[in-house]
């Protein structure tokens, strides 16, 4: 079951980064997790450069890929100066929502990417069908609160993706409620979808 869900996020990372990663490309993952980006990342010719807190998923990644731009870490001071205006492209998928101090990680983010580079930012939308019928447990941002946060720190959103929750998902652990809300999903505004996908870029960029 986890390697169908899995699978489901490949498809769903292959979807938001087609046409935006290039040959020679130099890309950062924050939260990379067990590695699934780098694949599609390498696959095109670019640079995998990359953060990971959890030990089991870094230990994983730098043995898949025999990386040392692998890092047990999340964003630090030391990292963004020693790759201060070095990528091209920035992603950081399901990870903004667990950290903090948003307002300071996005501007180590702003920091590191080169002008005219672009940052990907994938969240957990509060306000998704999922959450009014669950809870949000989590404290997940809205949509308009996400957006408003970019905006506050100079970076503005030229695209945004979005995707529901896995069907398998629901039919192996949630039920039949469950299946509704996805079914759900399939006919509301990209508001109200569960993982939302921002493409942003600089203020200054041209």
């Amino acid at each position: 079951m986890k390697k169908v869900i899995e699978n489901f996020y490949n498809r769903a990372y292959k979807k938001v980064l087609k046409d935006k990663v290039f040959e020679n490309n130099k890309v950062c993952d924050i939260g990379f997790g067990y590695g699934s980006t780098g694949e599609i990342i390498l696959d095109e010719g670019a640079f995998f450069y990359g953060l990971e807190p959890r030990k089991d998923a870094y230990e994983y990644a730098v043995k898949k890929y025999n990386s040392s731009e692998l890092y047990n870490d999340i964003l630090n001071t030391e990292f963004a100066e020693k790759y201060c205006d070095f990528f091209d492209l920035i992603l950081c998928f399901t990870t903004l929502e667990q950290v903090d101090d948003k307002n300071t990680f996005l501007f180590f983010v702003k920091k590191m990417i080169k002008k005219n580079g672009r940052i990907l930012i994938s969240v957990r939308n509060g306000n998704s069908i999922y959450k009014k019928i669950n809870g949000n447990k989590n404290n997940d941002l809205t949509h308009e609160e996400w957006v408003k946060l970019f905006i506050s720190c100079n970076l503005k959103p030229v695209n945004i993706t979005a995707f529901k929750r896995p069907l398998i998902h629901e039919l192996s652990f949630n039920g039949l409620k469950q299946l509704a809300i996805n079914i759900t999903e399939f006919i509301v505004p990209m508001r109200y979808k569960y993982l939302l996908t921002y493409d942003l870029k600089t203020v200054d960029s041209k």
